[in-house]
């Protein structure tokens, strides 16, 4: 299940000092859907969130997702992108076997997608390419989280340097 690999990756994470927030983050708000084929016209590979934001804006009925994917016989969670037509099951504009991954993310509102990405001028709404985490997003998306924020790295205002640990400590 999705969800116990997530938490076992957030596991890995704090063993080295990092409190993935987003892991916390897409757990407390995110829902495992079960996926269905895309009847759409697939975008291009390794650009989930263009593809999935293209989707989200070329049809209505569409809502724009983003949380962890991974693959049913591999399971290592990635950061991904994709939509939903009734908030339960995942449509993946991106990969186009479905039936081989499992899902799990939040839903985000028409209106928050739209400001979101206008705002920050980049496809991806808790990151940028995995390469920044946008923690300032996740509080506007739920103000009580920067409680969580500031717990798990000891500093206010979602800014936090994650602390290097020898790797002895890793082999327990």
């Amino acid at each position: 299940m999705i969800e116990d690999i997530i938490h076992e990756r957030m596991e890995i994470f704090n063993k080295v000092g990092h409190p993935d927030l987003t892991g916390r983050f897409i757990l407390k708000h995110g829902i495992e859907m079960p996926a269905v084929q895309w009847t759409g016209k697939y975008g291009k590979p390794k650009q989930c969130f263009q593809n999935a934001f293209n989707a989200f804006m070329k049809d209505r009925n569409l809502t724009y997702v983003e949380g962890y994917c991974t693959a049913k016989n591999f399971a290592f969670p990635f950061n991904h992108a994709w939509v939903t037509r009734d908030g339960k099951t995942a449509h993946d504009p991106t990969l186009k076997n479905p039936e081989q991954y499992e899902y799990f993310g939040i839903t985000f509102p028409r209106q928050f997608t739209l400001k979101a990405v206008m705002e920050r001028q980049v496809y991806g709404l808790l990151c940028d390419h995995c390469e920044m985490i946008d923690w300032k997003l996740m509080v506007k998306y739920d103000p009580s989280f920067q409680q969580v924020i500031d717990e798990v790295t000891g500093q206010s205002g979602g800014h936090f340097k994650p602390r290097l640990v020898p790797s002895e400590t890793l082999a327990d």
